[in-house]
């Protein structure tokens, strides 16, 4: 059995990018990992973080994600979270809520196809999306990050343009976690590869949303509010 901290099927953990993944994660502004000497093993992780989020929730992210994306199994005791009040680095957020949060999903079972809709919401504006396909060939799962990803295009008008790339059920403990990956494409930057998680409690429909959410809202909301401010 590996030991924790181990990266399966590889002999070196490349530092800068597990950094580069961590910087994804909602909150975080950035971070320093520090291996044992045969860079085998994380044994420290140190995070600067805004204080707009729980540590103890960053912590858990960062553990879902290098375990989900990495198979790197990290201790939760050797990371450690500084946060910070961010002034003058991201402009400053709005009065209401600034993130897309999920309002409602409906799933229809129908006799050879099965449909998801499903509706965000940034304010007091509804975002929506559908994803349908043959119920007997298709992962409601996976149809559940499609029909989010359309609402995601809804909200950011023709601005950029997401592309699933895989949905994943992952075991982790005693649950199961829903692993999202997406190409993000934004007009004038160059395409990113992101990667979103959410725990499923009841419904893996529901969790496959939050994770296109967790790999998307932070970077979408910024754009848009660049957009809205010029």
């Amino acid at each position: 059995m590996a030991d924790a901290g181990d990266l399966a099927n590889q002999d070196r953990i490349d530092p800068a990018e597990l950094e580069r993944a961590i910087a994804r994660i909602r909150g975080v502004l950035s971070s320093r990992v520090v291996l044992d000497p045969s860079e085998a093993h994380v044994d420290e992780l140190h995070v600067l973080a805004h204080t707009g989020r729980n540590a103890k929730q960053v912590v858990r992210d960062i553990v879902s994600l290098l375990q989900a994306q990495f198979g790197l199994e990290v201790d939760h005791r050797v990371i450690s979270v500084a946060q910070v009040e961010v002034q003058g680095d991201e402009p400053a957020l709005p009065a209401y809520e600034p993130r897309l949060v999920l309002d409602s999903i409906l799933v229809e079972n129908r006799q050879k196809s099965l449909r998801v809709r499903v509706q965000l919401q940034r304010g007091e504006a509804l975002y929506e999306g559908e994803a349908e396909g043959n119920s007997h060939g298709v992962s409601p799962t996976r149809l559940g990050a499609e029909a989010g990803l359309r609402a995601v295009q809804e909200f950011m008008e023709g601005l950029c343009q997401v592309t699933l790339e895989d949905v994943l059920n992952v075991e982790m403990g005693d649950g199961h976690v829903v692993v999202t990956g997406v190409q993000l494409s934004v007009r004038g930057r160059a395409p990113e590869f992101l990667v979103g998680s959410a725990m499923v409690h009841s419904d893996p429909v529901e969790a496959a949303v939050r994770s296109v959410l967790d790999a998307l809202n932070r970077k979408l909301v910024l754009f848009r509010m660049e957009e809205e401010m010029v």
